[in-house]
C-alpha cells in the first residue's frame, strides 16, 4: 500500500518536511523531483524524510523553490570550502546547523533581533532571508557606529538621517501635489520624483495620484525632463474667425421659417455688455440651420456642438413639440387668451385642440397632415357646447 501511495503520480504533494497546513492537490504546476536530483534531494533532507523520496514523485512549486534554494546554498558553501582547501572533498552543510550558528552569534552580539526560524517553517524563503539580512546589517552597523563614535568622541551620521530627509522631501512633494488645482500642475509635480520609483511605490508615497497621471508623468519626464509640460493646444483644430462670423449670421436668418422675433417688446437683453436693447429671437430647429450652413458654405468646418456654443444670448431655443413661435400660432394663442378674459365659459386652447386633433398629437397633427385627426370641420357650435367642462389634456 505504501508503494502504491508514494509511487507514480501522487494525488497531492508528498510534503517531505511537513510544511503544508493542508494537502496540496496535484495540478499542472507540479515539478518532478528529477529536476533537482533524487540523490541531491535526499542529501539535504533528514534520514527519515530522505527515505520517502522516490524518482517518480512530483512536488508542488513552493516545495520545489525551497529545495532549490537549499541546494544552491549547499553548492555555494561547497565551492567556498573547495577553494579554501582543494584537498578536502565538498560536503553539504545542514541548513539547521547554519541557522543555529547565526543565532548563536546574534545572541552573543546582543543585537535585539529575533533568532532565525528553521527553513522548514518558512513559507517564502527569499523574502524572509532578505528581511533578516537587512535587520542584521542595520543592527550591526548601528552598534559599530555607536562604538566608534564613543571611542573617538564624535557623532557619526547614519542611514537613518538620510531616510528622514528623504521622507520629508517626499512628504513635501505630496503636499504640493494635493495643493495643485489642475491636471497639468499635478503631472509636472510628479516629474520631481526619482525615476527609480515604480508605479506601486509612487502610489504608496502619494495615494492621491492616479495610475493615469503616474504613467503620463513618466512619459513626460522621458521626453522633456524634470518639470516639463505638455502643449495645451497640441492636436486641436483652431477655427477660422471668418467661419465663426458666417455661422453667427445663420442665427439671425429667418428664411428657414423656424425662428421669429419675440412679440413682446419688454423681452430685451444686454448685448456684448453694452446698453443696447435687442429683441430676443426664438428658434426651434438648430439642426436645419446647420444643414443649410453646410450646403451654402462647404468650406466652413464647424460641427453641431460648436454651432450650439456660438448661439447669441438673445437667441432662445425652444423644443418643437412644446411650443410653436410662428405668427399664426402666436396670434391664435393671443386671440384665445383675450376671449377667456371676456367670458368664463369660453373654450380654452386645450378644448379646441382636443376637438381638432387626435390623441397622439404628433407633428403631422400640428401641420394638418394627419389622416386620423378630425380637423377644422369638427369645430362647430354643437361640439363646443358638448365639450367637457374640465379638460386636462396637454397641448
Amino acid at each position: 500500500m505504501a508503494a502504491e501511495s508514494y509511487s507514480g503520480r501522487r494525488k497531492s504533494c508528498p510534503d517531505y518536511t511537513r510544511r503544508h497546513k493542508k494537502k496540496i492537490l496535484w495540478n499542472k504546476n507540479f515539478r518532478p523531483v528529477s529536476l533537482i536530483g533524487v540523490d541531491t534531494l535526499r542529501s539535504i533532507l533528514k534520514t527519515q524524510e530522505a527515505d520517502m523520496v522516490e524518482e517518480s514523485d512530483e512536488i508542488c512549486v513552493n516545495c520545489y523553490n525551497q529545495f532549490r534554494s537549499q541546494v544552491s546554498v549547499a553548492e555555494s558553501s561547497a565551492k567556498q570550502d573547495s577553494s579554501s582547501s582543494s584537498t578536502e572533498d565538498p560536503t553539504f552543510h545542514d541548513p539547521l546547523e547554519l541557522v543555529e550558528s547565526v543565532n548563536e552569534e546574534l545572541a552573543l552580539e546582543d543585537t535585539g533581533i529575533s533568532p532565525l526560524r528553521p527553513p522548514a517553517d518558512v513559507r517564502h524563503s527569499l523574502l524572509y532571508a532578505k528581511r533578516k539580512q537587512e535587520q542584521i546589517l542595520e543592527a550591526v552597523s548601528k552598534k559599530s557606529r555607536r562604538c566608534i563614535g564613543r571611542a573617538y568622541g564624535v557623532d557619526l551620521p547614519g542611514p537613518s538621517v538620510d531616510n528622514s530627509q528623504m521622507d520629508e522631501l517626499l512628504g513635501n512633494i505630496r503636499q504640493a501635489y494635493v495643493a495643485c488645482k489642475t491636471i497639468q500642475e499635478r503631472c509636472r509635480v510628479l516629474t520631481l520624483l526619482p525615476s527609480s520609483l515604480s508605479q506601486g511605490e509612487i502610489q504608496r508615497t502619494i495615494p492621491e495620484a492616479t495610475i493615469y497621471l503616474i504613467r503620463k508623468s513618466k512619459k513626460l519626464r522621458e521626453n522633456g525632463g524634470v518639470w516639463a509640460t505638455y502643449d495645451q493646444y497640441a492636436g486641436r483644430n483652431i477655427i477660422d474667425p471668418e467661419h465663426v462670423k458666417i455661422a453667427l449670421e445663420y442665427y439671425l436668418n429667418d428664411d428657414l421659417d423656424c425662428s421669429i422675433q419675440s412679440p413682446r417688446p419688454r423681452d430685451v437683453v444686454l448685448s456684448q455688455g453694452e446698453i443696447q436693447r435687442t429683441i430676443p429671437e426664438a428658434t426651434i430647429y438648430l439642426i436645419r440651420k446647420i444643414l443649410k450652413l453646410r450646403e451654402a458654405h462647404p468650406e466652413v468646418k464647424i460641427g453641431l456642438t460648436k454651432f450650439y456654443s456660438l448661439r447669441p444670448a438673445h437667441v432662445v431655443t425652444s423644443p418643437y413639440r412644446e411650443e410653436c413661435v410662428c405668427v399664426h400660432c402666436a396670434n391664435y394663442e393671443l386671440c384665445m387668451s383675450a376671449i377667456s378674459h371676456v367670458s368664463e365659459e369660453a373654450p380654452t386652447l386645450q378644448d379646441i385642440t382636443l376637438l381638432c386633433l387626435c390623441k397622439t398629437q404628433t407633428r403631422l397633427c400640428i401641420l394638418g397632415k394627419c389622416e386620423l385627426c378630425p380637423g377644422a370641420d369638427a369645430l362647430t357650435i354643437d361640439t363646443l357646447k358638448q365639450r367637457p367642462k374640465e379638460s386636462s389634456a396637454p397641448y
